[in-house]
């Protein structure tokens, strides 16, 4: 069920993105056992997966990105309605920038990005057999699609429209729980862009590494 007031769906919006975000740095971090080699990796993801607690935590990841993306349209689209420019956002001057004047079309295109990471990961047709013990050789699944000079570029593409839709939400998502003080706005502006670029960079070494270097 969503909420009916528009200050609700605009804090429900910003704290399912508080959540995604903190799933993106524990995504982000597993990543990382890419280069510990395959079988660290692999027993992680086995663990991972055979867990039953993985339902709930897969279902609680879909409704946080369902809600998100349906409160994230809805407010968008009553806002530019109400105003054409009340979604423009710099955090001293009010000036539109790229980022707040595209966050329907950078989700949008996140989206999709979801859509073809899940069916190439998580239900794609492994590239080697399991071990003996049954554990899915992931690894070997990862790089084997990284090595694709066409799925790498895409990845990356996706990964600087992901830092550019996280660069304008952090901040709004700051301001919707009343963080806007002008003492600290730049401080709040500039921490936004940290870790947009840093989730940026951070999964596109991956395609990189695998796909270009290694």
């Amino acid at each position: 069920m969503l909420p009916s007031s528009s200050i609700i769906k605009k804090v429900v919006m910003a704290a399912t993105g508080v959540l995604l975000i903190g799933f993106l740095i524990s995504h982000l971090a597993a990543n990382c056992l890419m280069f510990a080699g395959p079988d660290m990796y692999n027993e992680y993801s086995h663990k991972l997966v055979s867990n039953p607690l993985i339902y709930v935590a897969e279902a609680g990841l879909l409704l946080l990105f369902g809600y998100h993306i349906v409160l994230g349209i809805i407010v968008t689209l009553k806002n530019r309605s109400a105003r054409p420019k009340s979604y423009a956002v710099s955090n001293s001057l009010g000036e539109r920038s790229l980022a707040s004047s595209t966050m329907i079309i950078s989700g949008g295109l996140i989206l999709v990005f979801l859509v073809v990471h899940l069916w190439t990961f998580k239900f794609g047709t492994d590239v080697a057999p399991p071990s003996e013990d049954g554990v899915r050789n992931l690894y070997a699944l990862v790089v084997t699609r990284f090595q694709s000079p066409i799925y790498s570029i895409f990845y990356i593409l996706c990964m600087a429209v992901l830092g550019l839709h996280l660069s304008h939400a952090i901040q709004s998502s700051c301001r919707t729980f009343g963080i806007s003080h002008p003492l600290y706005l730049g401080h709040i502006r500039r921490i936004s862009y940290v870790l947009a670029v840093g989730f940026a960079v951070g999964f596109s070494i991956f395609p990189i590494y695998f796909g270009f270097i290694k």
